[in-house]
């Protein structure tokens, strides 16, 4: 038996839709299965027009005309000659510009630099009757970016403002709220994060990043006060902190995830350890508290000191991860209550929480210590060389490649010494008597590095 995980984060390519004509010298052709829809776009919150997208082999195109006439309300400067698009941004630096790459018949430049090259096509506007050229709303975003302008594309709206507003361009946005000392600003935090995380360049902005976690749906903003900033900088709330890492992870059924709600996983994994109230201003030291929690489930440990590690089983969306597949073969579930699911996810986690590992001070071996199983569960290690293993705190050793914790007698702890250069493979299985076997709740597969540092990948269940 196997529950068969399967983590699937699909990252959906966003390409986006807004219409007009423009004059172009490709040729026109019927698009078959191309889908038209109605699309607004806003400029710092004002809606400006509502041309038509369409969505042709699942990418939105938009008529660069109306991107055109955006650009205009920047004191941007752009021109069309049918091949090429030029788009001139006077506060934008040619030096920090970079190639965003694709392959098309349509090459656009800006500030004189070559940025892209991507598919176009020509099709009557529905609103004009007239031929007009679109181009995949995707990768006008990304341009767009570079030129200091933040666009977002969300329920057929795509919303732009710039960045950085000098005195040439309007029209410009107000100045930041100031927020007292004891809160933390929204966009500060999602920057830490998302930079963190690796999903952001250096010297990004927190407007940036509250752009890039609202497109990826990461981010819902209720801001009212400072629309124009996209709430980053209103004081980021306990509710607001839990909600990114949420769905950062891609979470879906909270039954499946340990706590059995998204206030008690994050108080499960030490998000929120002290249960603060889901609407309390988070205060900066509660930030970074929060982040270093975030950055130890993102690595799988949390450093105790020098080659001393206490694992930190890094969260995934369990419904996928652990509990796909989670079916006997006459298609009934293991374990058939949300009670009984909580229970095997709780003991999962605090199992591999569990465990502490320690290099020696020579660097030629390291020691895992494994907890005790509850009375239900299973360990099962795999080393890639032969390891030696302790019940007694490391008095005697017995020497083994495979370690199976049914094989022990009751103990409170285990001990793995391992050679530097070896993997160490665990799983946490849970028994099934009434089935006659055992199913695998997690696997992890630990290592030390050259540097002697320890490396924590959580295995896929297959």
């Amino acid at each position: 038996m196997r529950i068969v995980r399967s983590l699937c984060t699909a990252a959906l390519l966003m390409t986006f839709c807004p219409t007009v004509v423009l004059a172009s010298t490709q040729t026109s052709h019927h698009l078959e299965g191309s889908q038209e829809f109605v699309t607004t776009i806003r400029i710092n919150g004002k809606g400006m027009d509502r041309p038509y997208g369409r969505v042709y082999q699942n990418t939105t195109f938009i008529p660069i005309w109306y991107v055109m006439q955006a650009l205009n309300s920047f004191q941007y400067q752009s021109q069309w000659n049918g091949k090429q698009w030029e788009i001139t941004a006077p506060s934008v630096s040619s030096s920090s510009l970079s190639r965003i790459g694709g392959k098309g018949n349509m090459t656009i430049f800006l500030n004189g630099q070559k940025v892209a090259q991507v598919p176009s096509f020509v099709a009557p506007d529905p609103l004009t009757k007239k031929p007009t050229t679109y181009a995949p709303i995707w990768y006008v975003m990304q341009i767009l970016k570079q030129a200091g302008v933040i666009s977002i594309w969300k329920d057929h709206i795509w919303s732009m403002q710039t960045v950085t507003p000098s005195k040439q361009t309007s029209p410009t946005l107000s100045l930041p709220p100031v927020l007292p000392s004891n809160e933390v600003a929204a966009g500060s935090f999602v920057l830490q994060f998302l930079t963190e995380e690796g999903e952001l360049p250096p010297h990004s902005t927190p407007l940036q990043a509250m752009s890039f976690a609202i497109q990826n749906g990461w981010w819902d903003t209720n801001s009212t006060q400072h629309t124009e900033y996209l709430g980053a900088y209103e004081p980021l709330t306990v509710e607001e902190a839990e909600q990114l890492d949420w769905n950062f992870l891609g979470m879906s059924n909270p039954a499946f995830q340990p706590g059995g709600s998204m206030s008690a996983w994050a108080q499960f994994i030490g998000l929120n350890p002290a249960g603060l109230s889901l609407t309390a201003d988070v205060t900066p030291s509660e930030a970074d508290a929060m982040l270093h929690v975030i950055a130890d489930d993102s690595q799988g440990y949390q450093a105790l000191k020098e080659h001393q590690w206490q694992i930190v089983y890094p969260p995934e969306n369990e419904a996928m991860a652990t509990f796909q597949g989670d079916m006997t073969a006459n298609g009934q579930p293991f374990f058939t209550s949300n009670q009984a699911v909580q229970q095997v996810i709780q003991d999962t986690y605090q199992f591999f929480d569990g465990i502490q590992v320690q290099a020696s001070s020579n660097g030629k071996q390291w020691i895992v210590t494994l907890p005790n199983v509850s009375a239900a569960g299973e360990f099962y290690i795999a080393s890639s060389n032969n390891a030696n293993y302790s019940v007694n705190g490391g008095q005697t050793w017995q020497t083994v490649n495979r370690l199976d914790s049914l094989r022990l007698n009751e103990h409170s702890s285990v001990q793995i010494q391992l050679p530097d250069t070896s993997a160490l493979s665990l799983s946490y299985n849970v028994l099934l008597p009434n089935l006659g076997g055992s199913t695998t709740l997690g696997e992890m597969t630990l290592r030390l590095n050259s540097a002697e540092q320890l490396q924590v990948h959580r295995d896929q269940l297959d």
